[in-house]
């Protein structure tokens, strides 16, 4: 028996029902991990936990490209 893996909260999906008033630029802030329970863009492709749902060879080489540039201390964007 296959059992749907929960997925991350789709930010636009909760703007939609009325969780979200509005928005406004606070400028860059740290945000402790686990306080994030969505996202704003991926959240078809993530489970709860944040990994991917599948893993294509595409995504794979994205994610050790990703994976490389943290462990050189490299800023990744938002």
């Amino acid at each position: 028996m296959f059992r749907r893996r929960p997925r991350v909260k789709c930010f636009h999906a909760e703007q939609s029902a009325g969780a979200y008033a509005g928005r406004a630029d606070l400028g860059y802030r740290l945000v402790p991990v686990d306080r994030i329970v969505g996202s704003v863009g991926r959240c078809h492709e993530l489970d709860a936990r944040f990994q991917p749902l599948s893993l294509t060879r595409a995504r794979r080489q994205r994610l050790e490209r990703i994976r490389r540039l943290v462990d050189q201390g490299a800023i990744l964007p938002p």
